[in-house]
C-alpha cells in the first residue's frame, strides 16, 4: 500500500515517500528502525509487559523431561527477559548520551540483536509450551501478521503512531490468547476477565475524552482558518491541539495542502498552545 503511486501522491506535493535504490531504502530503514521499536516494544511497556507476563507463566508450567528441553527452557526466559533490560536502558539511559559514530553503530546493532532476540524468546515458548495445536497456529499467525504489517513501514517516510494500528490489534489478540491459555479453568478465565473489561472501559473513557477534546478544537481551526482565508490572511494563527501527541501531524506542515490560495504553502500558519489559547480569551 505504501509503495503504491497512488498512495504516494495523496495532497498536492505528496505524502508517503519510498526511495526507488535499494541504498535508499537501506538509509530508510536505518532511521525508521528506532521509530518502529519505539512504538513496538521499547515504550510498549503495557503491552509488552503482558505478553511477556503470560509468556513467563507458561514457561514456569513447562516442566522440561530431558536436558535439551531444560537448555531450550532456560534459552527462551533469557530471550524473554534479557531484551527488556536493554529496551529501558536504551529508551531512557543511552538516547540521552552522545556517541561517537562507532558506539553509536553499535548501539544501533545490539537494538537488532536484542529485538530479534525478543522475537526468538516469544516463538520458542509458544511452540514448547503450548500444546493446543488450534491455539499455537493461532499464536504464530498472529505475531507473523504483526510482523509482516510491520515491515513496509521501514522503507517509507513519514511514519507515526497511526501506521502501527494493525500491529497492536493483532499483538493484543496475542496477548488475550497467551492469557487465555495460560490461565486455563473457569475460575481463572474469570479472574483475567473482570481486570480485562475494567481496563478496556477505562482506555475507551480516556480515548473518548481525547477525541471529544480534539474535536472541539478541530472545528475551531477549521472556522478560525475559513473566516482568515476569506479575509486573504497570509498568516493564520490556530490553537494546538490540547492532546497533541494524539493527532497525527496535527501542527506539522500538512495542514499546508489543505488550504493555500494558489499553490500549498502561501499560507503561514502559526500554533499558539491551547492553555495559551484559552487564557487569550478566544
Amino acid at each position: 500500500m505504501f509503495l503504491a503511486p497512488g498512495y504516494q501522491n495523496v495532497g498536492s506535493e505528496g505524502y508517503r515517500q519510498a526511495s526507488h535504490t535499494l541504498f535508499g531504502m537501506l538509509e530508510t530503514a536505518k532511521t525508521n528502525f528506532f521509530t518502529i521499536t519505539k512504538y513496538t516494544t521499547e515504550e510498549n511497556w503495557l503491552l509488552i509487559g503482558a505478553i511477556t507476563l503470560f509468556c513467563l507463566l507458561l514457561l514456569c508450567k513447562w516442566e522440561g523431561k530431558t536436558r535439551k528441553e531444560h537448555l531450550w527452557k532456560a534459552g527462551s526466559l533469557l530471550c524473554l527477559t534479557v531484551p527488556l533490560v536493554f529496551f529501558y536502558a536504551n529508551r531512557y539511559i543511552l538516547e540521552s548520551l552522545r556517541f561517537s559514530g562507532t558506539l553509536q553503530i553499535i548501539t544501533f546493532l545490539a537494538d537488532i540483536a536484542f529485538n530479534l532476540l525478543y522475537l526468538a524468546g516469544l516463538v520458542i515458548t509458544i511452540c514448547f509450551c503450548v500444546k493446543d495445536p488450534a491455539y499455537k497456529a493461532r499464536m504464530l499467525l498472529c505475531l507473523l501478521a504483526a510482523a509482516l504489517s510491520i515491515a513496509p513501514l521501514a522503507v517509507v517516510n513519514p511514519i507515526g503512531p497511526r501506521c502501527f494500528y494493525t500491529s497492536h490489534l493483532l499483538l493484543v489478540c496475542l496477548a488475550l490468547l497467551l492469557g487465555g491459555y495460560a490461565l486455563q479453568g473457569k475460575r481463572q478465565a474469570l479472574t483475567l476477565r473482570l481486570p480485562a473489561i475494567l481496563v478496556s472501559a477505562a482506555v475507551l473513557v480516556s480515548y473518548l475524552w481525547i477525541a471529544m477534546w480534539n474535536g472541539r478544537v478541530e472545528t475551531i481551526r477549521i472556522a478560525r482558518t475559513e473566516q482568515q482565508m476569506a479575509e486573504h490572511a497570509e498568516t493564520i494563527v490556530l490553537p494546538s491541539y490540547p492532546y497533541l501527541a494524539y493527532v497525527h501531524g496535527g501542527d506539522g506542515p500538512a495542514i499546508q495542502s489543505y488550504y493555500y490560495y494558489e499553490t500549498p504553502g502561501d499560507i503561514a500558519f502559526q500554533f499558539v498552545p491551547y492553555r495559551e489559547w484559552v487564557l487569550q480569551g478566544n
